[in-house]
């Protein structure tokens, strides 16, 4: 699940940082600008200044934060863009990563997760472990990035982690992809369960009844047309990408595209006869 990339290797989506500079930075309402100032002994600080003050050379800002480890979320075309052609000039997304829980009990927990705003990395060979906390996102600058240490990138994520965490990446951001359809999927089949029973969708929504009949299969339909219509986009149409960027004709991955999209007609087509079959019941 995790390696340690080379120290050449390119950074890459769902890679995890730990500088001593990483900070989980939150800007609120006391925020203010800081200028450099002289101090006595030849010392130099800061000092807050005018909102509408004179511009600095620096742009210094105090706010609140804390020391972190943290998971790159930059899609990976952004970080060679940001990093590589534009040599580190821009920002790149990162959201704070909390630790694992030591309780078996809670650690348990967060491994059947549902919520959209925590992703479990759960321990393996050489790391111990984490939560990314999708919703504390901050912003570093891509020179920061540009000549990292050794030890401040800790691992990389094999390709099924990265999969797993652009997932729930999408479906926080977004309310897209394979973990939102599911979401919906278990509302879908809640109300082709409860129909016109009100007093069940109720029941069915807090959790104090479950779906009964086809309702759960047709539900589950949907919900496997909308994850091969998530790969197709996705992995089939990167390497479409990758063909292109690479100047070869791609004609394998053109192949694997029109197979990829006659997968989704198959998955579609099912799932609309599914829902037809139930209206009809």
């Amino acid at each position: 699940m995790y390696t340690v990339p080379a120290t050449e290797a390119p950074l890459l989506f769902g890679d995890i940082f730990s500088p001593d500079w990483l900070f989980d930075a939150v800007v609120n309402s006391d925020a203010v600008r800081l200028g450099e100032v002289n101090l006595r002994g030849g010392m130099r600080g800061y000092a807050p200044l005018k909102t509408n003050g004179p511009k600095t050379d620096k742009d210094f800002i105090l706010a609140h934060g804390e020391s972190c480890r943290a998971v790159l979320l930059a899609d990976d075309c952004e970080i060679e863009t940001c990093l590589v052609r534009r040599k580190g000039r821009g920002r790149l997304l990162f959201a704070a990563l909390s630790a694992w829980p030591d309780d078996a009990d809670e650690a348990e927990r967060i491994r059947r997760v549902t919520t959209f705003r925590r992703h479990p990395l759960e321990p393996g060979e050489h790391f111990d472990g984490g939560i990314v906390e999708l919703h504390r996102l901050f912003a570093v600058n891509g020179r920061a990035l540009t000549d990292l240490d050794g030890d401040d990138r800790i691992v990389a994520l094999s390709d099924a982690a990265r999969a797993g965490l652009e997932q729930r990446w999408a479906a926080f951001a977004t309310r897209r992809g394979p973990l939102a359809a599911l979401d919906s999927a278990t509302k879908l089949a809640h109300l082709l369960d409860a129909g016109d029973d009100a007093k069940r969708l109720q029941l069915l929504a807090r959790g104090e009844a479950a779906p009964t009949g086809g309702s759960t299969e047709t539900a589950k339909s949907v919900a496997r047309a909308f994850a091969q219509a998530w790969k197709a986009e996705g992995e089939t149409m990167h390497g479409i990408a990758d063909a292109h960027e690479a100047g070869r004709a791609g004609h394998d991955e053109v192949a694997q595209l029109e197979e990829a999209l006659r997968a989704l007609a198959d998955l579609a087509l099912v799932a609309a006869d599914a829902l037809r079959s139930h209206r009809a019941a």
